[in-house]
């Protein structure tokens, strides 16, 4: 295998720094630099930079920088480093950006489900026993109180980059005894996180996975390699 490329390595570098950081710190750094719904009151703009570089846990940051490593490398050769900065950058601000509007709007729609409940229902006992409401207050209390962090929505706009540049290369893994076209990988990579999305359903149970933050920083992803392909001047 090739080195690594020096801003894949200057990335890891980071990320695997304030991982490192935050676990002496005192307080929980993720409550100050993940990002969270705007309904919540520790939401500050500054998190849709922030929130990419924060990992819950060594085995998010291990899969986030085992990935940024195995895609980042070929994608920063096939566009230059300065172009891969921007793609990851961009990337990452902009699924965080997709991923409020979208958990934003749903929040606001439960809000309103559970008002329209509450207005109907005046009755306490009642309503605890209501199965719709109880898990729609539930639901609303987990996505208020979650912060979103990590490095995964700029990696799918990276990993989407890729299969853009190179779609008929082949992607293998140590899991699989055969390798993938890249352009079916991606597509079923992003299928994946759509159904997910739009279906509610976690195969990681209590875990919670920002699905529709996966799929902006995918959008963003081939946004950007169409801009570059199509409108940005041959010379630039």
């Amino acid at each position: 295998m090739n080195n690594m490329t020096p801003a894949v390595r200057i990335l890891i570098v980071i990320n695997i720094a304030l991982f490192l950081f935050s676990r002496v710190m005192p307080y929980d750094m993720t409550e100050l630099l993940g990002l969270y719904l705007p309904a919540n009151e520790k939401y500050a703009v500054w998190q849709y930079l922030t929130g990419m570089f924060m990992h819950h846990g060594v085995m998010h940051l291990t899969l986030n920088m085992a990935g940024l490593f195995f895609f980042g490398c070929a994608v920063e050769r096939a566009f230059g480093s300065k172009r891969f900065v921007i793609l990851y950058i961009l990337a990452g601000i902009g699924s965080g950006v997709i991923y409020t509007l979208v958990e934003g709007y749903e929040y606001s729609k439960g809000l309103a489900i559970v008002s329209a409940i509450e207005a109907l229902e005046s009755n306490v006992q009642a309503l605890s026993g209501n199965y719709t409401y109880q898990t729609m207050t539930r639901q609303l209390s987990r996505m208020y109180r979650t912060e979103v962090v990590g490095a995964s929505g700029a990696l799918y706009g990276v990993i989407v980059a890729l299969g853009m540049r190179y779609p008929n290369a082949k992607v293998s893994f140590r899991l699989l005894p055969f390798p993938i076209v890249a352009k079916y990988f991606v597509l079923g990579l992003v299928s994946i996180d759509l159904i997910l999305q739009l279906t509610g359903f976690s195969p990681f149970g209590r875990f919670m996975v920002a699905h529709s933050a996966h799929l902006g920083g995918a959008l963003i992803g081939m946004l950007i390699v169409l801009y570059w392909r199509y409108l940005l001047p041959k010379h630039s």
